[in-house]
């Protein structure tokens, strides 16, 4: 699900400010090449928008480009040294999680591709997407934290119970594999604020002895 939205408001964006400049950007190729640019294709065929027609890929399928100019650029953030002197105006990040904090903000000031003209009600925008991080990164700390969040960001939490294309069983055998944090964590997609320096939270004298 997160993907699915991710693309399609990439898309949005090609779409809407013709010939601006995207970043989709995840920590491994293999990520986005088997995942994120796998959706971007699916939304295109299911508009109807053929690959050589409407849009083409070029730099050894590291970018799409689209009959209006705009270009989607997909690359790795192993080393944000890359970046430096390039401009977006919108950037997405495939599973942020597995990136660190410096990546993270040197990409913040690369969205500052100049606005054209035409563009109307233009403004510039980066979205992630990944599983909670819980207190343990950047993100809690960015997000989530009533003490150090940043007031113009803004986090959308999805439940795994929520999409409607997962079956009833799919999530209920999830529950009974995973600990209490861990669907608190990675089913209700809740951060876990609380102490995690402790090597094992989930030992029980009751049930582990």
């Amino acid at each position: 699900g997160k993907t699915f939205v991710g693309s399609l408001r990439g898309l949005w964006f090609a779409f809407n400010f013709a010939g601006s400049t995207g970043l989709v950007g995840a920590a491994t190729q293999d990520l986005l090449d088997g995942t994120t640019k796998l959706k971007y294709e699916w939304h295109l065929a299911n508009i109807g928008m053929e690959e050589g027609v409407h849009w083409w890929y070029s730099e050894r399928k590291t970018k799409m480009t689209f009959l209006n100019g705009s270009t989607i650029r997909f690359k790795t953030l192993a080393n944000w040294e890359n970046f430096r002197s390039t401009e977006f105006t919108w950037i997405e990040i495939e599973e942020a999680s597995l990136i660190d904090e410096k990546t993270f903000k040197e990409l913040m000031a690369r969205l500052r591709e100049p606005a054209r003209y035409d563009w109307v009600m233009p403004f510039k925008s980066m979205f992630l997407h990944t599983n909670p991080q819980g207190a343990r990164g950047w993100m809690y700390k960015f997000f989530h934290n009533p003490k150090t969040r940043v007031p113009n960001y803004r986090s959308v939490i999805a439940p795994t119970t929520e999409n409607k294309y997962l079956g009833k069983e799919y999530v209920e055998n999830l529950k009974d594999i995973y600990s209490a944090d861990e669907v608190k964590e990675l089913i209700m997609g809740i951060d876990n604020d609380k102490d995690n320096t402790i090597a094992f939270p989930d030992f029980s004298q009751e049930r582990n002895v």
